[in-house]
């Protein structure tokens, strides 16, 4: 059944592009059946802030230092960086390589000028006081809920040295006031944020609403421009309604889409489209049968006990820590329907287990559920009763971006561009000249002049570095008109947190042609339209 609280067009949307991963996934994996990509009680495969998974001390069982943690708050993989919220350390922590194995140590801190102080610096330009709090990257800058000083603090760059101060303060008007407050520039203990590239989304805990930032702000003391789960900034009490949100934490955006975990109603709701007007309704909620009950139910499939932080990865997929479950809740794309059932369960060996360290502590196990991170491979969790970082591996590979228009075909070796033995077709004469990569968040068009004779289609091949042939693409047919003028070719579900390269040749049937140079298209901006010609 169709979401009956949001627009049927965008719902049928949803159902279109969840139909259509289940069969790129069959194609991918040679068959018709759905594979999730994470499955349930899977193992991390490295763990950061410990010797090994058995291992769950503070600090690793020695005194504070660039090794170890005391209930992190929240990771996120950035710049191919790891950073860890170190919650009772009042710190974070920066890996400038994501680590492959344990007992590797961090390289910078923030919140303290050294890795061996574990005391707040107060509230100064870089003082932390990390309760509940939520980490981001976003457009080249780091923005951080410094929660416990009711401020919301941006860098303008990952930092690279011991205690750097951040550059803009929201929720205050300036660095060294740290005043809790309610109203449209003020903030009560925010607790995550989020973004869509353009706007600001701050989870404003205390006060029981979500502010809204139109633009990223550049100068302290900015002024949200929509109030979600409030019907206007002065109002900050809870409720248990369509339009009201109690003790919210985590958030995630993706595809105009709000999603809110609600600590308070013991529920996520989904707001579609975002909100672009004060108390706006919203038009779905999971963990709850409807919006006006907030009742604690036995772990299921779909019970969301204790929602802390979410995330949405590039391929739509919903997680959700519950955290007093000591488990996190994946959903294989964004649901469409109330109290929609999860898909796979990490922590827990199945959906109605809430033990801590299930089984004892392990690879597989979780002592309070609470920061979560995906890109397209990798998910990452902040194991806040373990005193670590579980890093875990996609082990199915997410189908090939396809063209559009085109048919979809899963990754392949690249072909040579000399005609393979026994192959009667003609090799294509010329070289394509791709000149131009236009990017979005989750996608880039490719501009390429064709070669002067006809062929049949177009090769594309891509990967992370250039010579990288990871990942292909099979374009529709090119007519045998199609000779003149500038081709293009849309390839779709990238990580916007990553830079690619694309080169692209022209095959007429089992002959490949002469591939074009290799172009760079750099990491998502803020809508930039990103090319270069090497």
């Amino acid at each position: 059944m169709l979401l009956a609280h949001s627009s049927t067009a965008k719902s049928s949307k949803r159902i279109l592009t969840s139909i259509l991963l289940t069969i790129l996934l069959g194609i991918f994996l040679g068959t018709s059946s759905v594979v999730a990509a994470y499955t349930t009680h899977q193992p991390a495969a490295v763990v950061v802030g410990q010797s090994d998974f058995e291992s769950n001390s503070i600090n690793a069982g020695g005194s504070v230092s660039e090794f170890g943690f005391s209930g992190p708050r929240d990771a996120i993989i950035a710049e191919g960086k790891l950073l860890v919220v170190d919650g009772e350390n009042k710190r974070v922590l920066i890996w400038n390589t994501v680590p492959t194995t344990a007992g590797i140590p961090a390289d910078v801190v923030i919140g303290n000028t050294t890795m061996s102080s574990g005391s707040s610096l107060g509230c100064t330009p870089n003082g932390l006081n990390l309760a509940d709090s939520g980490i981001l990257y976003v457009n080249g800058k780091l923005i951080l809920a410094d929660s416990g000083q009711h401020r919301v603090l941006i860098y303008n760059s990952i930092p690279t040295s011991n205690g750097a101060s951040a550059n803009v303060v929201i929720g205050q008007t300036d660095l060294t006031t740290c005043s809790s407050g309610s109203g449209s520039n003020k903030m009560f203990a925010p607790t995550d944020i989020a973004s869509d590239g353009t706007k600001l989304f701050i989870s404003d805990t205390g006060n029981n609403r979500i502010l809204i930032y139109n633009t990223i702000p550049t100068g302290n003391g900015a002024t949200a421009n929509v109030v979600v789960g409030q019907p206007d900034f002065a109002t900050i009490s809870p409720g248990t309604t369509q339009t009201k949100l109690s003790n919210p934490r985590g958030i995630a955006v993706f595809d105009n889409t709000l999603i809110v975990g609600e600590r308070g109603n013991f529920r996520a709701t989904i707001f579609d489209p975002v909100p672009t007007s004060n108390g706006a309704p919203a038009t779905l909620v999971l963990g709850q049968t409807n919006f006006d009950t907030a009742t604690t139910s036995p772990p299921s499939t779909a019970s969301t006990v204790h929602p802390f932080f979410l995330e949405v990865d590039p391929l739509g997929r919903l997680f959700i820590a519950d955290r007093n479950s000591s488990r996190y809740l994946i959903w294989n794309s964004i649901p469409v329907t109330d109290n929609a059932p999860a898909d796979v369960v990490i922590g827990q060996p199945d959906f109605v287990s809430t033990a801590i360290n299930n089984g004892g502590i392990s690879a597989s196990s979780v002592n309070l559920a609470k920061g979560v991170f995906a890109n397209s491979t990798q998910m990452v969790i902040a194991d806040q009763g373990n005193n670590r970082v579980l890093i875990y591996n996609d082990p199915v590979p997410p189908p090939s971006p396809s063209p559009q228009p085109g048919q979809a075909h899963p990754a392949f070796s690249a072909p040579s561009p000399a005609q393979p033995p026994g192959c009667g077709d003609w090799i294509p004469a010329g070289v394509p000249d791709l000149f131009q990569i236009n990017r979005t968040q989750n996608a880039t068009t490719l501009y390429f002049t064709p070669t002067n004779d006809n062929v049949q289609h177009y090769h594309v091949i891509y990967g992370f570095e250039q010579g990288d042939e990871r990942f292909g693409s099979l374009s529709n047919t090119i007519s045998q008109s199609s000779n003149q003028g500038v081709q293009n070719i849309t390839i779709s579900s990238l990580d916007p947190s990553t830079e690619y390269w694309f080169k692209v040749a022209p095959v007429n049937g089992c002959a490949v042609g002469s591939w074009s140079s290799w172009l760079k298209v750099g990491k998502w901006r803020n809508r930039e339209s990103l090319f270069y010609r090497y």
